[in-house]
């Protein structure tokens, strides 16, 4: 996952992370997920909650684990399936519609891994 790269994105992650973002997981396991197009990261499954980082197209991701969030619709796509992403490295996670990647309805996540909060 690539950070944006400005000082407010920085202090959203920050917030988000003592906000608690990303401490919702089924477990300790991770499954790597990767978009079709570049995604928003954000504080909670929803476009209103603010961004946190970009998972860009070609890049790795870690996911590890699913919820039900808000409808996104994208190129006649529907789903209301939100992965818990993030980068082990940077220590940022947040939420991303699954529907921005490869896979199944949960990205290839398996049923079990439903985040619990």
């Amino acid at each position: 996952m690539k950070l944006m790269k400005s000082a407010a994105a920085l202090a959203l992650a920050s917030a988000a992370l003592l906000a608690g973002a990303g401490t919702a997981s089924a477990g300790n396991q991770s499954y790597p997920v990767s978009s079709w197009l570049d995604v928003n990261v954000r504080t909670c499954a929803s476009t209103f909650c603010k961004p946190v980082g970009v998972a860009e197209v070609g890049y790795t991701t870690y996911a590890t684990c699913w919820t039900r969030g808000e409808l996104i619709i994208e190129h006649g796509i529907t789903n209301d399936v939100w992965l818990q992403v993030g980068s082990t490295d940077t220590g940022v996670w947040g939420y991303a519609s699954a529907v921005y990647f490869r896979g199944d309805e949960l990205a290839n996540l398996p049923a079990t891994a439903q985040c619990r909060v």
